[in-house]
């Protein structure tokens, strides 16, 4: 393993134990290089030591059957620093919380190779071995009849996920579909939080109950149990997001948390709250919510929607997938397609972008063109301002207007 974070170092030097290995650490690429010549197996590399393409192809001609996983953890993922990304079999971000940290290691080295990996660099066996009873070698055990769900297995619907960290995101939604708990999205400014939360419902159920909307003024006890009574009845449980957490007032966080303690004293329980949380928003919270909310927090499972800017590989079908619905409802649009050299900037300036920004700036660009390909002055001419929505709507308000006018834009 390649880090120099001492933290991180400690922590997932626990983690591993503890999951059965004993790690190898590496502080400097020029010590984990020569290192690998006489061990081979695959490499955990930390984002933060910012490798460059050479050097991660140098590190693959050392160890040419090696896996080379990329990871950050949490605490870093929160910063706006562009990542070196690419030239990894795999990336993943480590969770603060203990025990998805472990899955999500064990996750990311079990589809790196496949399950057919027997050697490690990173993480050495542990130095003794288990073998089964010869009477029980054969029994097969009760929760092998049911193959466990890998992150390939697993389709989405509203999440774009062909990037790394964003399949990994909706393989945990998955593992955290249990009904009569609290989940928490957490995620930067303009996360898709309400996407993440469908699909968190698909996941679940593939739609067969529709996501159960509740706005933050009209929660009441008294609704979110008639709710519970109603899934209980039906016997389908019900996903219920109650929007983002710095909408909440006084009244009804504490609706909240008395309906969780409600939950918590049946048996059987058929709702699931979800709750959106934007880092940094605690100061925007009314007044008498910061202190309930983290209580609530703290009881409640915790999911991090990835940042945009650690998944490259999902921009180029969001913008595809936005334009052509854009297209379908507005007949009138001028724009046909995206330019490879417009895509390529989006992708070069991800990290200023989060999913709102970028869906609102193609939706001004797509609009506002007067040419049949989407440029890269166009990205730049028509972002996101104030003067730009309002030429927006006075161009939607125009094809009321200019409906049979093949020249009008939106």
């Amino acid at each position: 393993m390649l880090t120099s974070n001492r933290t991180t170092r400690s922590q997932l030097a626990l983690l591993l134990r503890e999951l059965g290995f004993t790690p190898i650490f590496h502080e400097d690429f020029r010590a984990l290089l020569s290192a690998l010549s006489g061990k081979p197996g695959d490499l955990l590399v930390d984002l933060s030591m910012d490798l460059s393409e050479l050097e991660l192809e140098r590190l693959k001609a050392a160890q040419p059957k090696a896996i080379v996983i990329g990871f950050q953890h949490y605490s870093e993922s929160r910063t706006n620093a562009p990542l070196k990304t690419n030239g990894y079999t795999n990336l993943i971000v480590i969770p603060s919380h203990a025990e998805r940290a472990k899955a999500r290691l064990k996750s990311a080295f079990r589809n790196s190779t496949n399950e057919s990996s027997s050697t490690r660099s990173w993480a050495t066996r542990a130095p003794f071995s288990y073998s089964r009873p010869p009477s029980t070698a054969k029994t097969p055990r009760p929760f092998a009849t049911k193959p466990k769900l890998t992150r390939t297995d697993i389709r989405s619907r509203y999440i774009t996920a062909y990037s790394a960290v964003s399949k990994d995101f909706v393989h945990c939604l998955k593992e955290e579909c249990k009904p009569g708990t609290t989940l928490i999205l957490t995620g930067e400014e303009g996360t898709e939080h309400e996407l993440a939360a469908r699909e968190f419902n698909y996941q679940f159920n593939a739609d067969s109950v529709p996501l159960y909307i509740l706005p933050s003024d009209t929660i009441n006890i008294k609704e979110l149990e008639r709710l519970e009574q109603k899934a209980n009845k039906a016997k389908q449980p019900i996903n219920c997001y109650l929007g983002r957490s710095d909408d909440f007032n006084q009244e009804s966080i504490q609706q909240v948390e008395l309906f969780r303690q409600y939950l918590d004293n049946l048996r059987n329980p058929h709702l699931q709250l979800i709750i959106a949380h934007e880092h940094g928003s605690e100061c925007c919270f009314h007044h008498g919510v910061e202190a309930p909310f983290k209580q609530l927090q703290s009881k409640a499972k915790s999911l991090t929607i990835p940042p945009l800017r650690a998944r490259s590989e999902d921009i180029a079908p969001v913008c595809h997938t936005l334009l052509g619905t854009l297209r379908s409802a507005h007949p009138f649009l001028l724009v046909q397609y995206i330019s490879n050299a417009a895509i390529e900037h989006l992708v070069e300036h991800r990290s200023e972008l989060s999913y709102v920004k970028l869906v609102r700036l193609l939706r001004n660009a797509v609009a506002l063109s007067q040419r049949n390909s989407l440029e890269v002055e166009d990205l730049k001419n028509y972002g996101e301002s104030d003067m730009v929505n309002q030429h927006l709507l006075e161009t939607m308000a125009d094809e009321q207007f200019f409906k049979e006018q093949q020249s009008a834009n939106f």
